[in-house]
């Protein structure tokens, strides 16, 4: 009798450890997904700063602000002959 009661309360303490270990288990899981979802939002976000910043870019390098800027604050002048090449 006493065996039988022993095994019934080494299954109980067996099935709680499993059980508190599935819980713990989800709940890892969900704050891991939580950050996955945070990571890939930052990550969208990111992609899109950078996309404006390379556009930003773009213009910035732009011939016609250069040449503008170039003509404007250091008096550049397009020359009036065509230049020699040698060869």
């Amino acid at each position: 009798m006493q065996k039988y009661w022993l095994k019934i309360l080494l299954g109980l303490i067996f099935f709680g450890i499993i059980s508190i270990m599935y819980v713990d288990n989800v709940i890892k899981i969900n704050k891991l997904a939580k950050e996955n979802l945070k990571l890939k939002e930052n990550l969208v976000k990111f992609k899109e700063q950078n996309l404006i910043l390379r556009k930003r870019i773009n213009e910035l390098e732009s011939a016609k602000r250069v040449v503008g800027l170039a003509i404007q604050k250091y008096g550049m002048k397009f020359p009036e002959k065509p230049a020699i090449r040698f060869e």
